[in-house]
């Protein structure tokens, strides 16, 4: 392909996704290396990045990462790299796990490879002064533009070898002293030349003990049917033959035969049938593919109508629907800007489209799961690689429509200070018919009361060895837009404020421990050992006084007031240590009265012995202490129902009364009850009289957040339960699901009632209460608080 060519496709960046794919085709085809550079993490423009050690670089490394990763989540050829030493290094050895459930490949294990989180720095080492030696078999021939080495030891003489085949000399092609290397954790050796072969050996020395972290490789690689991709893909068949077809790919629950595809295509209208695909509204807080995709014919393509206040965001889910019955559609799927009846661009308003991917959990099978956006799609291979669908939808807006198959997508819609009326806009696969969406957006603006929504995680998600710049701000974000107003995140502690600020939210902060971690005060109340005062050490309040004073200091440090910033004695106490916890409260509160104490009371007893402990029993370790030691209430959630003695201690007056879940691993369950559950806290928080609502968690999880197989395999041990998250990470910033999206509108609601509250709307306040303890959907609710509110404005 002539440079001049390959400018003018180029040219048109709205089908640059497709010409990746085309691209990607032809190299397939003729195993031949095209050096055709794209940004990491999907096609986009270059942008900042910040490296994983806080440096900055203008923008990606060129092309492809070539070494595996399970922490990268951007553009990436799986070559399948494997790696000898030349001499066995020291410690660790490289067949130790390195993850859970996962063994060996120290170099290639991705953040955890290095000393970013808290006791996950593992390293190669050689003894003092003997170089370390790495040759990498990368299985084909491969160009490179950059290698990263990275090392605790910092100042090293690096070298790298390259040759295409074992029988050919190693040629050098870069070369770094002691005496010039930078004193740096990472190590970025750029290649301008961009050398090439199939084997690398790298060699790394100083004159001290050698440790070696992690090492990246990005360039372009030869990819065809001699050299594949080396992974096993979440689907490894294309389509079913002729008999069955997964009406939503991946999802073999939405499985019809052919017959009743074919009589669905004839159901249809004569001006649908000729439509290369269909839309049809399917349940945006239920479930969806456990059931085909075959919309009645008077649903197909009829209008979207959304009521909306000035400010919030709302959402829909939609089908679209092949009308082929035995062959695959690639369709482009395009949403207008949104307009006003005038015609007019709109101010404050924008419309948001996202297609679901489809993932698998041991638990809960297939189902739909994580909803992506076209500028935050995983690397190409890695959505065939995590997505049963991926193959599908990984070159979104361009969408491949299996056999009698389609996919869903997710409308949004949000609000910013818009002003009141009609606005339209249309939804569409190219050269076929237009879907009208309108968005009435009524006189009504949420405010912003206190409600403490606590996530038990960061609230954040991340991607090694970079992240661009915007990716913390885009995660904040949402993470605020979703109410979530308790941040443990410190480190980046003012943006987090000033976001805040711009929305008008209360925030609080969890310092941590208000008892000391040494000597292990928190692990000998936790494993109940520690029970009353008498367990205690002699000089037990000079030591909690000493960590109270610090968690103070911390507080001034950081400019909070006491009022936005809360400390712990441990978690989830029960029947056995609640009374260490009731001591180190009071010797807490005498120290510095105005410190809020956080306590989580779980009195977990097991499934055998009714989940949780009696009613009596928790109101006795609770008598005497709780009402007025704690500040921060956040009992188990079955501790608040249908146990009234407990109950005068948990609805007692104080800063914050919340409840919790242990939720995460719950979220691969696409089950109307999971998906809404986050929704339905804030609204049984109302109803309890709380003002805050809690689980775990966000983003907390066990190993590849988008491997929910990886846990510990059979025969290896007890196989625990799936990654605790609602969210998954790409290579932009977080990537949303309808959980998430679910805690978003819970907040929403919150915030609507509180309106109709303020405006003295208190009759129908209970009603709305009173319709939900009866089975009532919020969903199902919304609408008409919605309008009442804006009834009541105008009156």
């Amino acid at each position: 392909m002539q440079e001049t060519e390959l400018g003018k496709i180029l040219s048109s960046f709205k089908d640059v996704c497709l010409m990746k794919m085309c691209l990607l085709k032809r190299v397939a085809a003729t195993a031949v290396i095209i050096p055709i550079v794209f940004a990491a993490g999907g096609v986009q423009s270059f942008a900042e990045i910040i490296w994983f050690d806080g440096t900055r670089s203008d923008a990606p490394p060129r092309g492809y990462l070539l070494t595996d990763n399970e922490d990268y989540w951007g553009d990436a050829i799986l070559t399948g790299v494997e790696y000898a030493y030349e001499a066995e290094p020291g410690s660790p050895p490289d067949d130790r796990p390195d993850r859970l459930g996962r063994r060996g490949r120290i170099l290639l294990n991705g953040n955890r490879g290095v000393d970013v989180r808290p006791g996950q720095n593992k390293s190669v080492g050689m003894n003092e002064g003997d170089p370390l030696v790495v040759v990498f078999d990368f299985k084909r021939r491969c160009t490179f533009a950059e290698w990263n080495i990275i090392t605790p030891t910092q100042r090293v003489a690096i070298s790298l070898e390259m040759r295409s085949s074992e029988e050919e000399p190693w040629e050098k092609v870069f070369e770094q002293s002691i005496e010039t290397s930078p004193t740096a954790l990472l190590h970025r050796l750029k290649l301008p030349d961009e050398p090439g072969g199939r084997y690398v050996r790298l060699t790394v020395q100083s004159p001290d003990t050698t440790l070696l972290n992690e090492v990246l490789a990005w360039g372009d690689a030869e990819v065809s049917d001699e050299t594949p991709e080396i992974y096993t893909p979440a689907v490894e068949h294309e389509y079913p033959v002729g008999i069955a077809f997964e009406t939503v790919p991946g999802a073999s629950k939405s499985t019809v035969s052919d017959r009743e595809s074919f009589y669905w295509v004839q159901s249809l209208g004569s001006d649908h049938r000729k439509q290369d695909a269909v839309w049809a509204k399917v349940p945006a807080w239920s479930s969806i593919s456990h059931e085909p995709m075959l919309p009645d014919a008077d649903r197909v393509n009829q209008p979207v109508h959304m009521v909306m206040a000035r400010n919030e965001t709302e959402a829909t889910a939609l089908v679209l629907r092949n009308t082929l019955v035995n062959n695959a559609r690639e369709v482009r799927v395009r949403l207008d800007p949104l307009k006003t009846v005038d015609g007019d661009t709109a101010e404050g308003i924008e419309a948001n489209l996202g297609v679901f991917g489809v993932i698998g959990d041991p638990s809960f099978g297939n189902n739909l799961g994580p909803i992506f956006e076209e500028d935050n799609l995983l690397g190409g291979s890695l959505m065939r690689k995590y997505l049963l669908n991926g193959a599908h939808i990984s070159n979104f807006p361009h969408v491949t429509l299996s056999p009698s198959g389609g996919a869903v997508f997710w409308l949004s819609v949000t609000t910013d200070g818009v002003e009141p009326g009609i606005y339209k806009t249309h939804l569409y696969v190219e050269g076929n018919e237009r879907v009208p969406v309108n968005v009435e957006v009524l006189d009504v603006t949420l405010p912003m009361p206190f409600a403490h929504v606590k996530t038990y995680s960061y609230n954040r998600t991340t991607m090694f060895p970079f992240e661009y710049a915007d990716r913390l701000e885009r995660d904040i974000a949402y993470a605020l837009d979703s109410g979530i107003s308790d941040w443990s995140d410190v480190e980046y502690i003012d943006l987090i404020r000033e976001m805040a600020s711009d929305r008008g939210m209360r925030l609080m902060f969890d310092l941590g421990m208000l008892i000391p971690w040494t000597p292990d005060y928190v692990g000998m109340i936790y494993q109940s050992r520690w029970t009353q005062e008498s367990d205690f050490p002699d000089d037990a309040r000079e030591r909690i006084a000493e960590a109270v004073e610090e968690r103070v200091a911390r507080a001034e440090e950081l400019g909070l007031s006491y009022d936005q910033w809360y400390g712990k004695t441990g978690d989830e106490p029960k029947e056995s240590n609640i009374g260490g916890v009731a001591y180190a409260a009071r010797v807490i509160k005498e120290t510095d009265p105005r410190v809020n104490i956080y306590v989580n009371p779980a009195y977990w007893a097991g499934y055998d012995h009714g989940g949780v402990a009696d009613d009596v029993t928790v109101a006795r370790g609770l008598q005497g202490w709780y009402d007025e030691h704690v500040d921060l209430s956040m009992p188990l959630m079955l501790l608040v129902r249908d146990r009234p003695k407990a109950m005068e201690a948990f609805a007692a007056p104080r800063l914050v009364n919340s409840y919790y879940y242990v939720s995460g691993h719950l979220d691969r369950s696409e089950h109307a009850v999971e998906i809404q559950k986050y929704r339905r806290m804030a609204w049984n928080s109302y109803t309890l009289g709380f003002n805050g609502w809690a689980f775990y968690a966000w983003y907390s999880p066990r190993a590849n957040p988008w491997n929910h197989h990886d846990r510990n395999p059979p025969g290896e041990g007890l196989q625990e339960p799936s990654d605790y998250q609602m969210v998954y990470p790409g290579p932009r910033g977080v990537i949303r699901t309808r959980h998430s999206e679910a805690l978003r509108e819970g907040w929403e609601d919150w915030r609507l009632l509180h309106l109709l509250k303020k405006q003295g709307q208190l009759e129908l306040v209970e009603q709305l209460l009173d319709a939900y303890q009866s089975g009532d959907a919020p969903h199902d609710l919304r609408e008409q608080a919605l309008r009442a509110s804006a009834t009541t404005r105008q009156n």
